[in-house]
């Protein structure tokens, strides 16, 4: 069963946006308001960890700039930005604040209590623990050694090209020997990408293609309660009308569960999409497994699978993928803060849930196409505030 749960008038939000949201009020994320001062851009690695415990540290504040992480949840992005680090395409906004003002004959109005509302940027440090408002834009670039520094680290930029990348590594894996993810996150394709050929130039012509995207994305991995049937997840989600996603880009919400017991690795995913409405992809769905190259070109990410001693959770390409798109939504219908949430059966077969948690990932898919054209145009964003799990 699905639904988008929306509120006031027009079916937006209109009022104050939740001011948190703690396991009392059912949510299972940590820190699901970005609000423990931290400010992560531009790059960081995939999957770090606070420390080689299974859980982040609650004392993790006041860490800005690149190479840093956000309290409780995990980066991850294929696009190499900085030595072996990835793109991080995010920035922080005031959370948006309105009261309503009656009119004469009855009628009502709203007017911002806060100056800008949730337009505001916040710098570093400002607001310091205060319920944020994260916005996820993309890259509009693959870089090149050429227009990048050398330091402090030699840049891999150059490994963004080519579309099979990765693409021959099944299962979990070990990114500290120099295996890198796969390029291509998602894709209509069927079957392998087509490659030009194997030289940087032919590779990157192969990268422009409209039929593939590569996305980055923050998540948390989840323990799912015992006798727990069903998960509710979502967030308040708007795309600001002057900054809306460029027509092959879009974002959305996951929950994935994984299965490392079987011999073939697999991921079951359920999620929905918010796109522009000339976007008419269609990606494969409907609950049906996908193998081979399909499998491994559409949700790979991380593993949810922590093992004690390591200092990233590895990165993951399923033998199978079993994707179920709940919604593929119009963002013209986000111009206010809308609760989106949809309603999942969790699995029952046996293994499917090998770690005894689902991955929650809020993401922004960014098209081949743009990331070749390096335009320095904008990519268009979305907003996420207070994103959820709840069980039952």
């Amino acid at each position: 069963m699905s639904v988008i749960a929306t509120s006031g008038n027009g079916g937006h939000y209109l009022g104050v946006l939740p001011s948190g949201s703690t396991l009392g009020d059912g949510n299972h994320l940590k820190n699901p308001t970005f609000a423990q001062n931290n400010y992560p851009v531009w790059s960081s690695f995939n999957g770090p960890l606070a420390s080689t415990s299974a859980t982040w540290d609650a004392t993790y504040t006041g860490q800005h700039n690149t190479l840093k992480r956000m309290a409780f949840w995990h980066h991850y992005s294929p696009l190499y930005n900085m030595g072996w680090a990835t793109y991080v395409g995010n920035n922080f906004n005031k959370r948006v604040s309105f009261h309503h003002q009656q009119l004469p004959g009855g009628a009502t109005t709203r007017t911002q209590s806060e100056p800008n509302g949730d337009f505001k940027l916040l710098g570093f440090g400002e607001d310091p623990n205060q319920p944020r408002v994260i916005k996820m834009y993309g890259a509009d670039n693959m870089w090149t050694f050429n227009d990048q520094p050398t330091y402090p680290w030699p840049y891999r930029s150059n490994y963004n090209h080519g579309p099979r990348r990765g693409d021959t590594t099944q299962g979990e894996y070990n990114p500290n020997v120099g295996i890198m993810p796969r390029m291509v996150s998602n894709t209509t394709v069927s079957g392998r990408i087509p490659q030009l050929g194997t030289t940087t130039s032919l590779k990157r012509q192969s990268m422009n293609r409209t039929d593939c995207w590569c996305r980055h994305e923050w998540q948390q991995h989840v323990p799912v309660p015992s006798g727990a049937t069903y998960v509710t997840f979502g967030a308040y989600v708007r795309v600001d009308p002057d900054d809306q996603m460029k027509p092959l880009n879009w974002a959305g919400i996951y929950i994935a569960e994984d299965d490392y017991v079987s011999s073939s690795t697999i991921r079951r995913v359920n999620y929905f999409g918010i796109k522009d409405s000339s976007n008419n992809m269609s990606l494969p769905s409907g609950g049906g497994a996908l193998s081979g190259y399909s499998a491994g070109n559409n949700w790979n990410g991380l593993s949810s699978k922590f093992v004690s001693g390591r200092t990233v959770y590895f990165p993951f390409n399923p033998h199978v993928t079993v994707p179920y798109e709940h919604a593929m939504l119009d963002q013209d219908d986000f111009s206010e803060f809308t609760k989106v949430e949809y309603t999942m059966s969790l699995s029952t077969i046996q293994g499917a849930r090998t770690t005894g948690k689902i991955t929650f990932g809020m993401f922004f898919a960014e098209n081949f196409s743009y990331l070749v054209a390096s335009q320095s145009q904008p990519t268009g964003s979305v907003r996420f505030f207070n994103p959820f799990v709840k069980f039952g």
